[in-house]
């Protein structure tokens, strides 16, 4: 946690608790596998992209939920149509 000096901190003034981190991270995470940046990363890249962006307070909780929002508005990313493709 030395990497995050303000992890504490962070953690008592988050909306949603600490547990709530863990939903931030996961909804964080749909979001960027669907960016131009995030469809050219692993699964573990992402996990880790999504953790340090929250953690460092380069994400906030407005900002989940903003991409939250952008994200019900696009196709699913996984798709048979994208299988096909591959397949083909």
């Amino acid at each position: 946690m030395n990497d995050y000096p303000q992890l504490e901190e962070m953690l008592l003034n988050l909306k949603t608790g600490r547990y709530g981190l863990v939903g931030m991270a996961r909804d964080w995470l749909s979001y960027l596998q669907r960016t131009d940046e995030g469809k050219l990363m692993s699964r573990a890249e992402l996990i880790k992209k999504s953790l340090d962006d929250i953690l460092s307070g380069r994400v906030k909780e407005e900002d989940v939920t903003a991409a939250l929002g952008k994200i019900k508005n696009l196709p699913p990313e996984h798709s048979e149509e994208k299988e096909k493709e591959k397949k083909g």
